[in-house]
């Protein structure tokens, strides 16, 4: 099924668009089982790079960007500027090639089984293009796994996992070291100045490109960002001036916030603009349910649990790296769960808000924050 992705400008190119594999209930219980075997036998064995987080447990898209700023920081520490590139794979589920996957599945030496189960699930499938309720003719497929499928994000996960071994290997020197989310990909580097950084990135870059054509794949260079995290004033004017070269392109370092894996990061990793963000974002959301509450009459239960989900979960995203006790961050947290109290209780707002949390079943905000 073809769906289009939200936010996009233009409708009529390609990539305006996400193609998503219906498959039936029973294939899908067989590829979890199959999928989940995978991922256990990745962990267990320690596989996959200790960099690439997702589809793995307890490793998440906010522990990838806690990794980032921990290695930025630990840069920091040593007097040396540091500097992210940040790449996406081009279409990485449709690229994933049924025998390098195999070479790779047999490089790590997985379990025969679980390898033929693989080249098995990649062969003499067929696909049905469905837009708008138009279903087109049937095609074969030879290349690419099916988005949707339970076992494609793991499968896509190994595939990508001699990546970063090769160009670490070859940037040896250059202290690179990669981080990734399934098919988000970024490259961090340390330097004395923005010169050396940049050629650091530069070289990086290279090597990833090298090997994504020996494996059938690209990465996205519209989509390429970079990110230069410095405290010194000098780099300031460097930061401005300098390109770093991606094949045929060169791509600038982004002089405001850059946004990866939901979480806005500036050049100072203090993070303003990302919680300011976040609980402009939570406000709108909880007006959003306020006005459904309204309307449905919903029950207690079913209030406080479309607040949670709805409403917390936006406010709290990504708490684990911007909460380091700021009074500002708890007071904000604090406005919306009071608001959460009153809708949930149907209280006004001049009831004690202690009394007012307890009936609602909130915990309050720095017992949140800090759990």
């Amino acid at each position: 099924m073809v769906i289009p992705k939200p936010n996009k400008p233009d409708d009529t190119v390609a990539k305006a668009y996400r193609v998503i594999t219906l498959l039936n209930c029973l294939g899908n219980v067989v590829e979890k089982v199959a999928g989940k075997a995978i991922a256990e036998q990745c962990d267990r064995r320690q596989l996959l790079h200790d960099g690439q987080f997702g589809c793995r447990k307890r490793r998440s898209a906010i522990g990838a960007v806690g990794r980032l700023m921990k290695l930025v920081e630990e840069a920091w520490g040593r007097g040396n500027t540091a500097a992210v590139l940040l790449m996406d794979v081009k279409g990485s589920f449709p690229h994933v090639a049924k025998g390098n996957l195999i070479k790779r599945m047999e490089e790590m030496e997985f379990k025969a089984d679980l390898v033929r189960w693989v080249e098995s699930f990649m062969e003499e499938r067929k696909v049905i293009m469905s837009t708008d309720g138009k279903e087109g003719d049937s095609m074969d497929v030879e290349i690419g796994v099916p988005q949707g499928s339970p076992v494609s994000t793991v499968l896509c996960v190994v595939y990508l996992s001699g990546l970063f071994g090769r160009v670490e290997e070859k940037e040896n020197e250059c202290g690179s070291e990669g981080i990734s989310f399934v098919d988000d990909v970024s490259w961090v580097v340390e330097g004395e100045d923005v010169g050396e950084c940049t050629q650091r990135l530069e070289g990086c870059a290279r090597e990833a490109q090298i090997w994504a054509k020996e494996n059938a794949i690209q990465f996205d260079i519209e989509n390429t960002e970079a990110i230069l995290f410095t405290r010194k004033r000098c780099n300031q004017q460097s930061k401005i001036k300098a390109k770093i070269r991606v094949g045929r392109h060169e791509v600038q370092y982004n002089q405001e916030a850059t946004r990866w894996l939901g979480v806005w990061l500036d050049s100072m990793l203090t993070l303003n603009d990302y919680t300011k963000k976040i609980f402009t974002k939570a406000r709108r959301a909880q007006n959003r349910v306020r006005c459904l509450m309204n309307v449905r009459g919903l029950n207690l239960e079913a209030c406080q649990r479309i607040q949670i989900a709805a409403v917390q979960a936006v406010a709290l995203y990504g708490a684990e790296v911007w909460w380091k006790g700021q009074k500002n961050g708890a007071q904000e947290v604090k406005m919306i769960l009071n608001e959460q109290g009153t809708r949930i209780t149907g209280g006004f707002c001049t009831t004690p808000q202690g009394a007012l949390m307890y009936d609602a079943g909130q915990r309050a905000a720095n017992a949140i924050l800090n759990n």
